[in-house]
Order: C-alpha cells, then sequence, then structure tokens
C-alpha cells in the first residue's frame, strides 16, 4: 500500500485514503503497537502468572514428593544390586538420570519392566502408593506449556 500512497494521481476510495493517511502519521505503527500491547497486556500477564505457577507447583511436586524420594531410591538400590562389583572389578554405584529410561526397557522373564516391579514392590509396602500418578497432575499440566513464554 505504501508504494501505491506515492502514486499521487491515483484516485483512492474513502477508507484507503484514510488509512494512507493514517499511514503518515509520524511513529503510527509504532503507536498501533503500543495501543495492542496496552490492551493485550492483563490477559498476557493473567496467562504468564497461570504458566509460571503451574511450573513452580510442578518442580515443588518433584522436589518434595515422598512417594518419587522413595521410587527414586528403590531405583538405587536395586541398580546398585545390579551393578555392585568387588575390588578387582570395581564398584558402579549411582545412575544418571538419563539411565531412568531403562527401568522401562529392561524387563524379567515375565516380561515386567524394572519400573513396573519396583512399583509393585513400593505398593506392597505402602498401599497409598496406588495413588502416585495423581500427585503429579501439575507435573503432566507443566509439561504441556511453553517454555519459551516463561
Amino acid at each position: 500500500m505504501e508504494e501505491h500512497a506515492q502514486d499521487k494521481t491515483a484516485v483512492w476510495e474513502k477508507a484507503e485514503a484514510y488509512f494512507i493517511k493514517l499511514g503518515e502519521k509520524p511513529k503510527f505503527q509504532l503507536r498501533i503497537k503500543v495501543w495492542l500491547f496496552k490492551m493485550n497486556f492483563d490477559k498476557n500477564m493473567k496467562d504468564l502468572l497461570f504458566q509460571q505457577t503451574t511450573m513452580l507447583n510442578a518442580f515443588g511436586k518433584i522436589r518434595e514428593n515422598p512417594k518419587l524420594k522413595k521410587l527414586f531410591g528403590a531405583i538405587l538400590r536395586f541398580g546398585n544390586c545390579l551393578n555392585a562389583g568387588n575390588k578387582s572389578r570395581g564398584q558402579a554405584d549411582g545412575y544418571d538420570l538419563g539411565d531412568l529410561k531403562s527401568t522401562m526397557t529392561l524387563k524379567d522373564a515375565a516380561g515386567r519392566s524394572i519400573l513396573m516391579i519396583l512399583c509393585q514392590y513400593l505398593y506392597e509396602d505402602d498401599n497409598e502408593f496406588i495413588k502416585f500418578k495423581e500427585d503429579f497432575k501439575d507435573v503432566y499440566d507443566s509439561v504441556k506449556l511453553s517454555t519459551e513464554d516463561l
């Protein structure tokens, strides 16, 4: 439209002429952007605060959940038993977080994963362990959020 506005011989309808005049105002586009920012600020802020709250709640659940600590402890004990060596072969204690996915892929003769076996063991020890997934609703919600906006 800017190229056509330069053509002084062109005849414009009222609507087009109005927008051409508006475009001639100094820093008009900047003014429009500021207005849009101001109009959308409360909604955007509310969305960001919701995302931030959801993410912080998820971090809190991960950090402080006793069932998750029990599960990680059981994985550590199980892994240490599998990897225990002796002085000549060496000993591997602990695990990297990236190794957690192997708890779902390693299976026993019956086809149950290590994670399944450990969860069953923890459930037998404490029947409340069945509600493990319910404790992490905020974590599941936070996975859906875009971290670019935060």
